[in-house]
């Protein structure tokens, strides 16, 4: 049986990839199904983006701290969301950071999405009240956010969650 490694960086790939496992499992009508959802939901977020970006900090891990680089997918969703990765200008697709880092980033809102932790038992008390952080604009005001990781950490047709999420918590800002 032939075999095929998808390994999509950003939501462009990701429909690239819908539409080539349509083809090979011989569903191509299905997948441009699935395509046609992602690009109107894409194009929804894009509509609703606030006209300045909020300043977006996404933890993976806690200790030590990890969050997306440059080339990570995950700039895609924080972008269709209306903000940007405080981190964005940093080579590579996974960085450990600092406390100090994260402090003088002061991201207006961060996100945990702590990998293969489940959403009930992430905890935004955690940043919040960590050394160090209590300085962080949005930890004094209260404006951190649990994301699922199994939207926010791998690239594929459910991603799009992770963006919506993020969306409606950047525009209560």
């Amino acid at each position: 049986m032939p075999q095929r490694v998808l390994a999509p960086r950003s939501i462009a790939d990701v429909i690239a990839e819908v539409r080539l496992a349509g083809a090979d499992l011989e569903v191509p009508g299905r997948a441009e199904e699935v395509v046609a959802a992602m690009e109107a939901e894409a194009a929804a977020l894009r509509q609703r983006r606030p006209p300045r970006p909020a300043r977006v900090y996404l933890e993976w891990w806690p200790r030590p701290m990890f969050t997306p680089g440059a080339a990570c997918f995950s700039n895609n969703l924080i972008d269709l969301a209306g903000g940007v990765n405080v981190f964005a200008d940093r080579p590579g697709a996974s960085l450990e950071i600092t406390p100090a880092e994260l402090v003088a980033a002061d991201p207006d809102i961060c996100f945990v999405s702590w990998c293969g932790v489940a959403i009930d038992k992430l905890d935004p008390d955690n940043l919040i009240h960590r050394p160090g952080l209590e300085a962080l604009r949005a930890a004094r005001a209260g404006r951190v956010v649990k994301l699922d990781e199994r939207y926010s950490g791998r690239p594929g047709p459910h991603m799009l969650e992770a963006a919506r999420i993020m969306a409606r918590a950047i525009a209560s800002l």
